[in-house]
């Protein structure tokens, strides 16, 4: 089955129901080969209920039956069948929304696995996945990205300092400080370096690591792509960070903010505001950035990677058209509030 044909059987498959978030996945999964997994995740389920329609309409019973019991046998048990199969599908909905989106969101305690019988029994034991704590290479990263916040042009606050010690650096910094020396319209702040997929999803307890590879395995499986290069210690290389200014930062981190590529212009990403904020924040020139991307031939290269800038993206983008994002943020803020009260008391 080619790749059309199972994203075209998985949206009839969809289209029967009033849903937003499962098509979303479907369509907005980054890369083809991640579409065709979840396609196939889909037709599986269909699939089930298909034999067991074959199964029970062929059975000795019902080639024996009348006319009018054989009529009657198959309305209900088509009924039957497209209740379970809501069901199954329902799985799947909420399988994406607690393995995938709400770990990604900063919430990983509602973790779940899928249970359909046509997965192998090591499904998600045969991921294996590594913690660790966060780090980052703070200078090598406002040297690659110019100073410069990726999202708004902010420059880090670092060149002042430069430039009062005296240090030349280089002129490309000073051509834009120094036309503007007078009028103070340059902005400065102090950078942060920002992960693109969360270190969060290594940062847990070395002796319980089955939900992380819950996520982990949806997570690959969503995107299409290897994501081994992420595990452990390598989910703080610089390929998965860029600069931004602390609201970039946040925004980034809340899914609201995001890069994708500008077609046909090499290393030219889009901004992408979503939301609320969309139109007021404020934005490099014609909100689109330069971003050093990494070459996958080079063992060398400090460039992102593009394909967790697509991911994060295509989070963004699900979250966006599914429109669930408010939801899941007052979710989330009560399940913050929850781990506070228990910090708190102890409870």
């Amino acid at each position: 089955m080619t790749i059309d044909e199972a994203m075209k059987l998985a949206e009839n498959t969809l289209s029967a129901y009033n849903w937003t978030f499962l098509p979303s996945i479907l369509k907005y999964a980054p890369s083809q080969r991640g579409q065709f997994q979840v396609s196939m995740l889909i037709l599986n389920i269909r699939y089930q209920f298909d034999l067991d329609y074959a199964k029970n309409m062929n059975s000795p019973s019902m080639k024996n039956a009348s006319y009018e019991a054989y009529n009657n046998e198959e309305k209900a048990f088509k009924v039957y069948l497209i209740c379970e199969l809501n069901k199954g599908l329902m799985k799947l909905d909420s399988y994406y929304r607690n393995s995938l989106i709400l770990p990604l969101f900063g919430l990983k305690n509602r973790v779940e696995e899928l249970s359909f019988s046509f997965l192998p029994q090591d499904y998600y034991s045969g991921h294996p996945v590594e913690s660790c704590s966060r780090s980052d290479n703070r200078d090598l990263l406002l040297y690659r990205d110019d100073y410069m916040c990726r999202a708004t042009g902010r420059y880090d606050l670092e060149l002042g300092v430069m430039a009062f010690d005296g240090v030349a650096g280089d002129s490309r910094y000073w051509l834009v400080i120094d036309a503007h020396a007078h009028d103070h319209l340059v902005s400065a702040d102090y950078l942060q370096a920002a992960h693109v997929i969360p270190y969060s999803l290594n940062n847990f307890d070395k002796t319980k690591p089955e939900e992380y590879q819950v996520i982990w395995k949806t997570l690959q499986e969503f995107s299409g792509f290897n994501l081994s290069t992420l595990k452990g210690k390598l989910i703080n290389d610089d390929s998965n960070m860029l600069m931004l200014c602390p609201t970039a930062h946040k925004m980034h981190d809340d899914l609201r903010l995001s890069f994708s590529p500008v077609p046909s212009q090499f290393n030219r990403f889009k901004v992408n505001i979503f939301g609320e904020l969309a139109g007021w924040f404020g934005l490099v020139k014609d909100e689109t950035t330069t971003l050093e991307v990494k070459d996958n031939k080079s063992t060398v290269d400090k460039g992102i990677n593009s394909n967790y800038l697509a991911i994060h993206h295509a989070i963004c983008v699900i979250l966006e058209k599914s429109g669930i994002y408010g939801e899941l943020k007052k979710e989330r803020k009560i399940e913050y509030i929850e781990m506070e009260k228990e910090y708190i008391y102890g409870n």
